[in-house]
């Protein structure tokens, strides 16, 4: 049997915020009659510098807990917990 402390290793998580599609941002935003973080265009993210980048990921964290779709996205089936 092979030693697992030898085997590759690999980074198992994401972060919801960097890795939505902006579809899916609008969608949900759209569902539940909230904003979009104020750097999201129609082509994706405009960014003014290094503190606007920094707003609109605060922008979009927090947007995430009032949105429907962290409850869903921590759900098996749309619904149920």
């Amino acid at each position: 049997m092979r030693d697992l402390r030898s085997l590759p290793k690999v980074e198992l998580h994401l972060h919801v915020e960097g890795s939505a599609r902006p579809a899916t941002l609008r969608e949900f935003a759209d569902r539940d009659g909230a904003s979009l973080p104020h750097g999201m265009g129609s082509d994706g993210w405009t960014f003014g510098g290094p503190l606007d980048f920094i707003d609109n990921y605060l922008e979009e964290r927090a947007a995430w807990v009032s949105w429907r779709g962290i409850r869903i996205l921590n759900t098996t089936e749309e619904g149920t917990a």
